[in-house]
């Protein structure tokens, strides 16, 4: 979302329109909800990826304040580049963010 903001792009913001992610009780993935191993991976992992997008965008979403990814003028929009050392982190549970 905040690509589309920088990039100006339209879009349109629905208030009190939520995603929901499975049925309750559980609100989530079954999958995940089912095994105790995986719902403490993705806790990890989803808060890795907060930090990520916080490092990434100087700031977790919603306070946002590099106009290039990374605070990198010579960076667009457009690029990317995969971070070996979180995809690492995220892959072996390593510990490590």
């Amino acid at each position: 979302m905040y690509r589309v903001k920088l990039a100006e792009a339209p879009w349109q913001d629905v208030p009190d329109v939520h995603a929901v992610h499975g049925e309750a009780p559980s609100w989530g993935s079954h999958t995940i909800f089912a095994d105790p191993k995986l719902r403490e991976r993705n806790r990890i992992t989803h808060g890795r990826n907060w930090a990520y997008h916080a490092r990434k965008w100087g700031g977790p979403p919603g306070e946002e304040v590099y106009l290039h990814p990374y605070n990198d003028a010579s960076l667009t929009l457009r690029d990317w580049r995969i971070d070996e050392d979180h995809l690492r982190a995220n892959r072996n549970g390593d510990g490590h963010a």
